[in-house]
């Protein structure tokens, strides 16, 4: 079970699939469409990951101190939630943690779903996604001196050109 340990932003990326169903990720349980439905575009493709997502599409939502509400699914009924809710036998997710292995970036987690709908293979590989959650009340960040030295060298060399072409 994955908790936020402050109030700020959860995201998912779609990472692959291996699947014999049409499976995926959301982070509400009732909000949730599987199919066509959640093609880019579709009003509901902003809160949920499936097969039709872009291999490497991020979601986001706030997120408050607490478990984290989201559900991995798949179109035969099958689902689990991170608050250990499930339906059907075997249906499970596996984490791994604080993983740099994939070319969309580095992620807190990866998640891992297995359907166990075409038996009880236990790959994990049926709906993965890499998982970041960063506090919603970041500092901005402030910019280095070297940038501000950089700029007002460079606004210096306009100037020079400019004054020697009249």
């Amino acid at each position: 079970m994955l908790n936020a340990l402050s109030d700020g932003v959860f995201s998912a990326t779609y990472l692959g699939q291996e699947s014999g169903y049409n499976t995926g990720f959301s982070f509400e349980k009732t909000g949730y469409r599987l199919g066509k439905a959640m093609k880019p575009g579709t009003a509901n493709y902003d809160i949920a990951l499936n097969e039709y997502s872009t291999i490497g599409h991020t979601i986001y939502t706030d997120v408050q101190t607490g478990i984290l509400d989201f559900w991995f699914r798949d179109d035969h009924g099958g689902y689990v939630g991170n608050d250990g809710e499930k339906y059907r036998k075997g249906s499970s997710f596996a984490i791994l943690a604080g993983q740099c292995i994939t070319v969309y970036g580095c992620f807190n987690y990866i998640l891992g779903f297995d359907d166990s709908g075409g038996g009880s293979d236990r790959d994990f590989d049926d709906f993965v996604v890499g998982v970041n959650l960063s506090p919603s009340n970041l500092p901005p960040v402030p910019l280095p001196a070297a940038a501000w030295l950089f700029g007002s060298a460079l606004m210096g060399f306009v100037v020079l050109s400019n004054r020697r072409k009249v």
